[in-house]
This record gives C-alpha cells, structure tokens and sequence, in this order.
C-alpha cells in the first residue's frame, strides 16, 4: 500500500489566518460544497479537531493529514461502492475531497454527528433598527421565551424613545413563538447595521448568523443597532455565529505624475488587480514617473470609481469578508455645498485576493 504524507507545513496566505474556522463555519462550507450533489447521501461529522487522520483512498493509497482539520464522512445510499471524505483545514477553511471506496467508512462511525440542514424559513421580522445609544443596552445576543422577559426588554429599549411603536408585531404567544434579539455595539457614526443573514436548524441545535452588513459614514451620530425576529419555539440549543471579519485596508496613493485612466472602464464596477502589469495599465505616467509598486504576492487593488452629485469632502470606506470568496465593500461619500459635480475614486490595498472573489458594492452619498 501506499502511503502519502499530506502535510501543510509552508506559510500560507490567508484572510482567514487570523481566526480559526469554528464548528459551525466548516460546517457551512461542507454544507455548501454538498448541496451540488444530485445523489442521496448521510453527512457524517468528527466533532473534534484531528490534529493527525489517516484515510485509505478508493485508489488503495493510505493518505495521513497531518494538519489541524475537522473531518467528514459522506456515505451515498443508492451507491455503496464509494464514499468521500472532507476535510476542512482549521487555519483557513479551505477544502480537501478524497473519494474512497465504501469500505474505507471509519470503524467508529456511529459516534459521529449526522448533519442535517434545513432552512428555517418561518421567522419573521419584528423590527431593523436603531437605538439613540443612552438606553443602557449592551452589545448582546438574546432568546427570549417568557412575557416578562420581553416586556423588560420593550421596556429598555423605549426608554428614550419609543422605538417599539414601529414593531410589527408585539403581542407574542409564547406557547408557540420566541423571540431572538440581536443588538450591535454603540458605534460613534450613522450608517451601520446589524443583520441576521441566515438561521439555519441543524439536528442538535439553530444557528443564527448575523453580521453588519454596512459600515458607518461621515455623519458623528451616536447609534445602536438592533436586529429582531420571532421564530417558532424549538427544543433545540440557540448558538449565534458572527460571520464576517472586517479586513485591514490601506488606501494606495498616485505618484506625481500618475492617473487613473478609466477610459475604458465602467464606473461602478470594482476591479481586482493582482499584477505590476495590470497596475501599469490602469495608471499612466508621464516625465519618466512611475506607479508606487505594491508587492502582489502578498497583496491585491481594488479599485472603483464613479460620479457624485455635489462636491466631495471624504469618503469612508468598509470592507467585510462573508465567506470565503464573498465580501461587501461599503463606500459612504460625504458632500459637501460645491456645486461642482467630481469624480471619486477608492483604490484600497488588501490581502491577497483570487479574480474570483465576489466583492458587492454598497455606495451611500450622505449629504
């Protein structure tokens, strides 16, 4: 038999590098690569971090992971010749797929947690908003099941105004409902939200992922976020999962000389540039000037611009990673009274960026 030693000992860049992949997170990503699969199939998951897991491959060859990773089964029910396994590297979140023959299942297997995901479609929304910051509420995540414990809540939050007059509901049965709250740190600017993007029911549990989907602005407005919804009650554990992580930018800044040329471009659109040739011809110089080199191995440009109704006097700007290849980028342009009607441009250094990443452009012109 052979044996192959799968070992990731070299550096690798990574947006992730600075948070290990929690259970729920490798779960999604498993989630996602299987919901392509036209075939029926059981999920099985290891709930332990494997810092060492040996597989032997439908090839016959014995691979041993040698790397902190969270490992799945996939046993397929109309086909019991093969199986998979998946594995998840903790560091990072990316993705091995090892296809086996069916009698490769771990000796073990009926210790490990069936996965079962089903959408839980039947949550309403209670209220998006904003408190004025002064009601005392701290950043939180709560699961309210009793009357008392939401009359407190509305209670706190009407405190300076009374914000649950725009509720669209407040009369909860609690034989039958339960509310989750989601309420977002006192951030000094306006524009910020805190969304629930998914609640999804597992077999042991609901998982509640939230994030802020925008970013502040310009304007010095003290403000609360808060995110609301009512469920069905479920005998199940609640676990609230952020899921995004705000990268590091840096702004790239013109030599003498050097301009954008957008020709050729469309406003609007964000492009990635990944090379010194592609920055080259995205900047003409003049006088024997040249761009400012940024080294690509490590790092990745953005860049987008467009048109502004008034003249400009900042731009605030935002980038958040979902997943993976999945990212928001939250531009909030300030005017000024100019009558003059400019054009902006961002050009933002971040970590390394594959031409695939999916970046959505969210611009806010606040006045």
């Amino acid at each position: 038999m052979k044996k192959i030693v799968l070992s990731i000992a070299a550096s690798f860049v990574s947006l992730f590098v600075s948070a290990q992949v929690t259970q729920s997170a490798s779960d999604t990503i498993v989630l996602e690569r299987m919901s392509q699969e036209t075939r029926q199939y059981t999920l099985h998951a290891k709930e332990e971090v494997q810092t060492q897991y040996s597989i032997t491959t439908s090839a016959g060859e014995e691979l041993e992971l040698d790397y902190p990773c969270r490992v799945y089964y996939v046993s397929y029910m109309e086909d019991t010749n093969i199986s998979r396994y998946l594995i998840v590297k903790e560091s990072n979140g990316n993705l091995l797929e090892v296809n086996t023959k069916n009698t490769a299942q771990p000796d073990n297997l009926a210790n490990w947690r069936i996965i079962q995901e089903e959408p839980l479609d039947t949550f309403v929304l209670i209220s998006q908003g904003n408190l004025s910051g002064n009601e005392g509420l701290p950043k939180q995540n709560l699961v309210i099941r009793t009357q008392m414990a939401w009359d407190s809540l509305i209670n706190a939050m009407n405190t300076i105004n009374n914000v649950t007059d725009s509720f669209a509901d407040i009369n909860i049965d609690f034989s039958k409902y339960q509310i989750i709250a989601v309420f977002d740190e006192i951030r000094p600017n306006e524009g910020w939200t805190i969304d629930v993007t998914d609640i999804m029911k597992y077999d042991d549990s609901i998982v509640v992922s939230y994030t802020n989907l925008r970013g502040g602005n310009c304007k010095s407005v003290v403000m609360q976020p808060f995110y609301i919804v009512k469920t069905p009650v479920f005998d199940k554990e609640i676990v609230f999962q952020y899921d995004s992580i705000e990268i590091n930018i840096m702004d790239y800044s013109l030599s003498s000389g050097c301009n954008w040329d957008v020709n050729n471009l469309q406003h609007g659109l964000i492009y990635i540039i990944n090379s010194q040739e592609e920055l080259l011809s995205f900047i003409p110089c003049s006088g024997g000037n040249t761009p400012i080199v940024i080294d690509f191995d490590q790092y990745s440009l953005l860049f987008v611009y467009g048109g502004a109704p008034n003249g400009i006097s900042n731009i605030v700007k935002n980038l958040q990673q979902l997943s993976l290849n999945e990212y928001h980028l939250n531009i909030a342009i300030c005017l000024n009274d100019s009558g003059v009607a400019p054009r902006w441009t961002v050009a933002l250094i971040v970590d390394k960026l594959d031409r695939g990443s999916n970046i959505e452009l969210n611009v806010t012109f606040i006045y």
